[in-house]
């Protein structure tokens, strides 16, 4: 320090934040500051703000993780402000979390469907994502699954073989033919030639074969050979071959040998190459023969699936094995009520199973972006699944988009409606959807829901050149709104989706839904906006792109983070945070980061008019604490000269501890001696130490702390001193004071807190630690306290009501804590206190009925 006491500066200066200095500075005034400060003198002031001490800590790349454990609680109140915003609230983990960009980009679905119909999309579907949960019955007993079924037993396998070759690699020449040997049928016409056919391909010599590498022909060999020794175990029954799938064949071999049918499952989408993610579901994992039934309105019943879809039109036809999926069938006799499960032997509703569902497909539920219900044959390919107890519980419970995509044209399940006569309407088929996940006409009433239909479709997507018919009123009566065409081509078997443009549209309805932080409403997202500090909205720009807008013009304040010795690109951070006015930089070690930006002219910073400075020192650097604070001063003050138009912000900390972490540092006599040297023209209006034994003061350092009569910040928890009347008085010194916490005042009594107390009028923040010693006749002083807005007295065991009531009216008072105290009472406070949080720990006379009617 020069011999010559620096002229203060024209105008007042800001606070420095106390500093944690463990080591001593008493030469600091002397050898390190005077001389740099003197040509200081006459330039502008440096104006400097100060944070809590507590609220420093190392700077962190931020995280949308981040953002949701911070932000949740504030988002979920904002939306419950908002009425008819409150639906987004409960779901706001789920659209804040980390994987929220992957679900865009790539959602999860689960695909209820059977294994003809869907199977012209699934392959297209891979377009949009691979992450796909096909979930197929296993009661097919038609077709070359028939026979497997009736000779050897077991679910049926054909809707799962048919789906996993849809998804099975055909990029390369062997996956090409592990997929053709795979899907290749032998004979339908002539059984003798179908069995020749199969003898060569189990054999190993059959030109299916010849593109198929010998680890592959081993493997898939293996199985055939194990499917055929079981078929000839069967000496009772004879096996025909005709028209036999080969990868039923492998399904069945594989089943039987692991005795598992995921096991089997499993396999056949290895050897099948199925992409990763995707998998193919049974509804229900068994060993046994599963039968569906169904009941019609007359009270009849019809046993199987395929006498329920596609029943033989001769006698010629009447095997199940020969079961013409493409032939229209007679009419059935009338409009199907329900689906449900039949025991192996049963006929009627005495003998309805209940199997129970695969616990895989409602994980998979539980994990979905969107719910899609496939087209097909309405009661025996996508029913059967819906109707499994658990399954309706695990969909009504997901706030996802859940699709219907309705028929092109009519079948056999559908050619009769309940409601009236012709084919069944869109809304008859919504409804068919929903009484099978209700199970309403289930015989056991216990188990039926009461779900409406919107709580299992929010979407109806529609082939243009469909023969059904839309009745759009009726569907908006069911709550079904939403309503999408889409392109579609006619073919001989009727009007079909266009695969792409189905695509797109379970690609536009799904991607929206888990975008809806884009759709949330304007005004919540203000709301939101208003919630968040900086380094939240910053996250928050992280988001999407609506956010991106929106957050990037309500973020006023930003802390960049600083990595080493490297700075930002301050051009394109003014570009992305048009509206930024106050920048917080925290210099580690080095002020190059500030310079550069100071260096930049007026008109490139944008709307930047506030840049606080701040330094997070570790104990373990070789540098003197003075010495980062000496270039920090510096730094401010050359900025303030070169930037005029800036108003300069300084803070500075210090942690002796090698962890980082700022609640062991020592604040110390030494540090007292630090600030009540500091230059005449710098005001200390912030000195915060939240922890007693981070206190380590002697009754002179706490009669210096009594000088920085310029503070308006002052967070005092005192280990070695003992504070009495008299130091409490010498509050009444901090007359500009706005905030006080002070701990310790177990030998404060009435006097002392009135003399202390009754010249802070600009307190809007008090808390007291300890009133031990505190009546109504010391209390009444906090009562003239009119700018007061949050007060917190701990430990005040003699106050009554009479003073609280006068508290709790205090004109700008929102904030109430009280503890340890057995004398006050609901009475002492009125309702008509303006508070907007009130605590009462360990007040036993306090309701809780009552504070929170008055909070």
């Amino acid at each position: 320090m020069s011999q010559a006491q620096p002229a203060p500066f024209s105008f007042r200066q800001a606070a420095i934040v106390a500093a944690l200095l463990p080591v001593a500075l008493s030469t600091v005034r002397g050898k390190h500051l005077g001389e740099r400060w003197t040509r200081h003198q006459q330039r502008r002031p440096l104006r400097v703000l100060s944070g809590p001490f507590q609220a420093v800590g190392a700077a962190s790349r931020v995280l949308r993780r981040r953002l949701v454990r911070l932000v949740e609680p504030r988002l979920k109140a904002a939306c419950q402000r908002q009425k008819d915003a409150a639906h987004f609230a409960p779901h706001l983990p789920e659209i804040l979390s980390e994987e929220h960009m992957q679900r865009v980009e790539t959602p999860a679905l689960v695909v209820f469907s059977g294994g003809t119909a869907f199977n012209s999309i699934a392959g297209q579907l891979r377009q949009l994502t691979t992450r796909v949960a096909h979930v197929l019955p296993v009661s097919d007993d038609g077709g070359s699954t028939a026979e497997i079924v009736r000779v050897l037993g077991g679910p049926a396998v054909g809707d799962i073989r048919s789906r996993c070759l849809r998804l099975a690699d055909d990029t390369g020449d062997e996956a090409k033919a592990v997929k053709e040997l795979l899907g290749h049928r032998l004979s339908s016409t002539n059984s003798q030639e179908a069995k020749v056919e199969w003898s060569n391909i189990v054999e190993g010599e059959h030109k299916l074969w010849s593109r198929v590498s010998d680890p592959y022909k081993h493997t898939i060999r293996a199985f055939l050979v194990n499917f055929h020794t079981h078929v000839l175990l069967h000496t009772t029954e004879s096996f025909s071959y005709r028209n036999g799938s080969i990868g039923n064949f492998f399904f069945a071999g594989a089943r039987l040998f692991f005795r598992s049918l995921e096991a089997a499952i499993f396999l056949f989408s290895r050897v099948a190459r199925i992409p990763e993610g995707s998998q193919v579901l049974p509804a229900i994992c068994t060993e046994e023969r599963i039968t569906l039934g169904a009941e019609l309105l007359d009270g009849s019943f019809i046993r199987g699936q395929h006498s329920i879809s596609h029943p033989p039109q001769s006698a010629e036809s009447a095997s199940p094995s020969h079961v013409d999926k493409q032939a229209p069938g007679p009419p059935i006799a009338a409009p199907i009520r329900r689906i449900f499960y039949l025991s192996s032997e049963g006929n009627g509703r005495e003998h309805e199973v209940f199997p129970r569902i695969n616990h895989q497909v409602l994980r998979e539920i539980a994990e979905a972006d969107a719910i899609v219900y496939g087209m097909g044959s309405l009661y025996t390919s996508i029913c059967p699944s819906l109707v499994l107890p658990g399954v309706a519980e695990a969909i009504a419970e997901r706030s996802v988009p859940k699709l219907f995509l309705l028929n092109g044209s009519i079948d056999r399940e559908t050619s009769r409606r309940a409601a009236g006569p012709g084919p069944m309407h869109a809304s008859d088929m919504v409804q068919a959807v929903c009484h099978a996940l209700n199970r309403t006409c289930g015989k056991h009433a216990d188990m039926r829901l009461d779900h409406a239909p919107s709580t299992y479709i929010t979407d109806l997507l529609v082939p243009t050149d469909s023969s059904i018919v839309i009745d759009h009123d009726v569907l908006s009566g069911m709550g079904i709104r939403h309503i999408v065409e889409v392109a579609s081509t006619q073919t001989a078997s009727g009007c079909l989706y266009d695969p792409a443009a189905l695509v797109e549209a379970i690609k536009t309805v799904a991607m929206s839904a888990n975008s809806s932080l884009a759709e949330l409403p304007e005004h919540v997202l203000v709301e939101v906006a208003g919630l968040l500090a900086a380094p939240d909205l910053a996250a928050a720009r992280l988001v999407c792109k609506g956010w991106r807008r929106l957050f990037a013009e309500f973020c006023t304040s930003l802390r960049p983070i600083l990595a080493g010795q490297d700075s930002p690109h301050w051009e394109q951070l003014f570009e992305g945070f048009p509206s930024v006015s106050t920048l917080d930089l925290r210099l580690e070690g080095s002020g190059k980061a500030a310079s550069e930006l100071l260096q930049l002219p007026a008109g490139s910073t944008g709307q930047l008019s506030q840049v606080l400075l701040s330094n997070l020192q570790q104990g373990t650097s070789e540098a003197a604490p003075e010495a980062f604070l000496e270039e920090l001063l510096l730094t401010a003050l050359e900025a303030q000269e070169s930037r005029p138009d800036l108003s300069i912000s300084l803070e500075y900390f210090h942690s002796e501890s090698t962890s980082g972490s700022l609640r062991r540092c020592m604040f110390t006599n030494a540090a007292v001696q630090f600030l009540v040297s500091l230059p005449s023209n710098v005001e200390v209006t912030s000195l915060v130490v939240p922890q007693p034994y981070s206190c380590r003061l002697n009754p002179h350092s706490l009669q210096q702390i009594f000088q920085l009569t310029d503070l308006r910040q002052l967070r005092l928890v005192l280990h070695d001193v003992k504070i009495t009347d008299r130091e409490f008085k010498q509050l009444s010194g901090f007359t500009r004071l706005e905030s006080l916490w002070f701990g310790s005042c177990k030998l404060v009594s009435d006097v002392g807190l009135k003399a202390g107390l009754s010249d802070l009028k600009q307190l809007t923040q008090l808390t007291l630690v300890d009133l031990s010693r505190i009546s109504d006749a010391g209390s009444e002083v906090i009562g003239s306290l009119q700018h007061l807005e949050s007060l917190t007295l701990m430990k005040c065991p003699f106050i009554t009501d009479a003073s609280l009531n006068i508290i709790s009216q205090l004109p700008h008072l929102t904030a109430l804590q009280l503890s340890n105290n057995d004398l006050i009472t609901d009475k002492g406070l009125p309702l008509e206190s303006k508070l907007k949080e009130a605590s009462f720990r360990a007040c036993p006379l306090i309701t809780q009925a009552h504070v929170m009617a008055v909070s």
